[in-house]
């Protein structure tokens, strides 16, 4: 059974925050991280009721450009990377914010960022408008050096990018409905070696791995969330939709994942069955996220009302 417990909403931001929420994540410990279109990240502890209660904010980009997407370390609870349409990437030990202790510059606007499973990579998409044609640039960025690796140029635009368990691989969801594999290695280009062209019919928006690493899901404009098996890569099930996915986020367990759906809602389904578990038809959320350890999900409202923040917290039973 996966029952709804508690549903929070924060209500207006923050003394001092202008803008509204626009991108969120967990870090390995549960605390959460919320980017604001002003340019702020808050950090707030979670309660497993749903309760958040802000303990820092900092400035981590512009207020004209925003702060665009986030992304925790994977182990280390206090390193975190912001970045935004300015062309900016940044990281952050959030003990002490007053000065970033990472900066690279970019080639386009960014749009999402992502850390490799051992932290010391960084995967960065952009997108850059050249002769009046979009393209979409992967940077790669290493930790370590605090230089940038290697990027890539795709004329099929890639809406998501997640790394693979292993860290051999990126996997990106692509404009076409195709997910793309390409692998990875420190010196060497990256290469695709693998295409699904038949995965969606419509663009392919959203990719998420489950805890356990046995499944990809993947959703797209074709209101289809389809679950591959990462060892053969072959689509074992798909759960159909009522809109278009946006979002996708499985729970600590593995067990469900949530689907959030443009205009429509979020729906939690069982991973093994496909079955329809929960739904959430008020909730209309652009982007959801699983707490690392509670049934605790985060979104972000997609079209928040004046003075509404644009943060939601939902606490379930499963």
């Amino acid at each position: 059974m996966f029952r709804q417990v508690l549903s929070r909403d924060p209500g207006q931001p923050p003394s001092g925050i202008q803008g509204n929420a626009c991108a969120i994540g967990w870090s390995c410990e549960g605390r959460l991280a919320t980017a604001t279109t002003s340019g702020e990240v808050l950090l707030a502890d979670v309660d497993s009721h749903g309760n958040a209660r802000v303990k820092s904010s900092f400035v981590a980009h512009g207020s004209k450009d925003g702060t665009e997407a986030l992304a925790w370390h994977p182990s280390d609870r206090n390193q975190l990377a912001t970045c935004s349409v300015d062309k900016s990437l940044k990281v952050w030990d959030v003990r002490s914010t007053n000065r970033a202790v990472q900066e690279h510059t970019s080639d386009g606007e960014n749009l999402n960022v992502n850390y490799s499973p051992d932290g010391h990579y960084i995967a960065m998409g952009s997108s850059k408008k050249e002769r009046n044609t979009e393209t979409d640039i992967l940077g790669i960025y290493d930790m370590r050096t605090k230089k940038k690796l290697k990027s890539v140029k795709f004329t099929i635009l890639a809406h998501d990018y997640k790394w693979s368990p292993n860290g051999e691989y990126l996997i990106n969801a692509t404009e076409t409905g195709s997910i793309d594999v390409m692998a990875f290695g420190s010196t060497k280009p990256l290469s695709r070696v693998r295409s699904t062209k038949l995965a969606h019919t419509a663009p392919c928006k959203a990719l998420a791995i489950d805890p356990f690493n046995r499944y990809l899901a993947s959703g797209g404009d074709d209101g289809l969330v389809s679950l591959w098996e990462l060892d053969d890569f072959v689509c074992v099930r798909t759960i159909a939709c009522e809109g278009e996915v946006r979002s996708l986020s499985f729970t600590p367990d593995g067990r469900f994942i949530a689907i959030s759906m443009s205009g429509v809602g979020v729906e939690i389904a069982e991973v093994e069955t496909a079955a329809s578990a929960h739904s959430l038809p008020g909730a209309k959320s652009q982007a959801v996220e699983f707490h690392p350890k509670r049934p605790l999900l985060a979104g972000i409202a997609s079209r928040p009302s004046r003075g509404d923040f644009g943060l939601r917290l939902w606490s379930f039973v499963c």
